[in-house]
């Protein structure tokens, strides 16, 4: 985690490697976002990608790297397309071990081709912009959500008539 830059840049040693002890107490006064704040902040869902980000986190490169290469069916592409049409875009945030690492507003999603027409991958690119107010709430906490996939969807319905929940491959109204 702190290799993700969230303490700030390592003083590297022969035999260690440091980061600034004021840095690193300072992460573990973040606090643990609940759902209900979530809910507030992103009233339509939110996508929180769990991979670690690419390091500098706030240059404008940054939201190139973190669209790219997510893995996921069809019917999830479609459900934050469906998103980005009714309300202009779909939050996201990039977490590393549950610390917010990222914001963006997810403005497009797109299909990538790869291989030959034999062997083909298909995977979608997220076409992020800088975050909007929504990610005040969410700046500098944690949002635990356990091991498991790439990625987790707020806001999907898991079950029929149930309210809002995290969901990966279901969708909801």
């Amino acid at each position: 985690m702190l290799d993700s830059g969230l303490a700030g840049p390592p003083t590297r040693l022969p035999s260690a490697t440091l980061y600034n002890a004021t840095r690193v107490d300072a992460l573990l006064t973040w606090p643990t976002l609940e759902e209900a704040a979530i809910d507030a902040a992103c009233p339509w869902g939110l996508f929180v990608g769990r991979r670690q980000p690419d390091r500098p986190m706030t240059s404008d490169g940054q939201w190139d790297r973190a669209g790219v290469g997510w893995d996921m069916p069809a019917i999830t592409g479609a459900w934050i397309r469906i998103c980005i049409d009714r309300h202009g875009f779909l939050p996201l945030v990039q977490t590393v071990g549950g610390f917010v690492a990222l914001g963006a507003d997810i403005v497009d999603v797109r299909v990538v081709t790869h291989g030959d027409s034999g062997l083909q991958h298909r995977e979608r690119r997220l076409l992020l912009r800088e975050p909007g107010a929504w990610f005040d709430a969410l700046r500098h906490r944690r949002l635990v959500t356990g091991a498991g996939p790439p990625y987790l969807i707020r806001g999907w319905h898991p079950t029929a008539g149930g309210g809002p929940g995290w969901g990966v491959g279901q969708c909801g109204p």
